[in-house]
């Protein structure tokens, strides 16, 4: 079963671990939308194949036909997300010890969540990092449109987006971009009076566009380069280009979380450097995807092009 993180915050039976995991969900954007699956076992970062079956016809020598749109094939990333809560002995002026205690374990829920969904995106699965989805586009485990030929970033248009939208048939779940892609972006929505806006499950507003929440993440590089000249945007520096990612979101062919167990706490009764307490929060938790339909990369995107209908100048 997978399991959102509210669920997860609502069935914790540690007190304190609950409360992380509702902070999660108020201060991070993509991380609250994962489904979040249960692994044992999985080694930090894995390619490989597993027995999901075969669909085809059958031939002339009565074997089946294998067909490729079933991918069997998943990475997985796992390794451990730690922060540390400090918590005083005396509270600070005007506020009480429950304050700070609440403070400090949102602002470091919200650090935790900056590394994870950073490392979502921009992982490259050696050391302490994660496998994230820009690599796996790298390696051609996600679908792909470039929207230029060579080193130079072009601006995007709602038709290209239409195709990324389409080439996910259906499973396309949400629309990421960079800050500065989205503002062009909503900004041609607006002219066009096609600017629409609604409330997600948790209460906060969203960009909406065929259906889709559209998330402005400050976390998605606008530095992006093409290394080879070729069209694909593959280093994240050094470059002024960014990309836009269509994913879908389901545990059965997309992209989710998984964890390895749940979240645990170690307590310490004074910290190095302060008079107080620490609790330190460990989470064996990552992503998996399957490729193809896990989502679609535009790359190559001008940060600071405006965006088109169709490619008109």
């Amino acid at each position: 079963m997978a399991y959102t993180l509210a669920e997860l915050a609502a069935a914790s039976p540690d007190e304190f671990v609950s409360g992380v995991m509702d902070y999660f969900v108020q201060e991070t954007q993509l991380m609250k939308r994962l489904k979040w699956t249960t692994v044992e076992g999985l080694s930090a970062n894995v390619v490989y194949t597993e027995d999901r079956g075969v669909a085809g016809f059958y031939g002339i020598n009565e074997t089946i036909i294998a067909n490729e749109i079933h991918p069997k094939t998943l990475a997985h990333s796992i390794l451990e997300l730690v922060g540390e809560v400090v918590i005083p002995r005396l509270a600070k002026k005007g506020f009480s010890q429950d304050d700070i205690v609440e403070m400090n374990t949102r602002n470091e829920t919200r650090r935790m969540g900056e590394v994870f969904e950073d490392e979502l995106f921009y992982g490259n699965g050696s050391g302490q990092s994660l496998l994230g989805l820009h690599a796996l586009a790298n390696a051609g485990y996600m679908q792909e449109i470039h929207l230029t030929a060579n080193a130079t970033p072009a601006g995007c248009s709602l038709l290209k987006l239409n195709q990324a939208i389409q080439m996910m048939r259906g499973k396309a779940q949400v629309i990421c971009m960079s800050l500065t892609t989205y503002l062009y972006f909503n900004a041609l929505l607006q002219l066009k009076g096609s600017y629409n806006t609604d409330r997600d499950e948790y209460g906060d507003l969203q960009t909406m566009y065929q259906g889709l929440p559209v998330l402005a993440l400050p976390f998605l590089k606008e530095t992006e380069l093409t290394g080879a000249g070729d069209g694909q945007y593959d280093a994240d520096t050094g470059g002024g280009a960014s990309s836009i990612f269509v994913l879908n979101l389901r545990p059965s062919d997309g992209v989710f979380g998984i964890q390895n167990g749940g979240m645990d706490t170690e307590y310490f009764k004074q910290t190095e450097d302060k008079v107080g307490e620490k609790v330190r929060l460990i989470w064996d938790c990552g992503i998996a995807t399957y490729p193809k339909w896990c989502g679609v990369r535009i790359d190559g995107v001008d940060v600071d092009g405006a965006w088109t209908v169709a490619g008109e100048s």
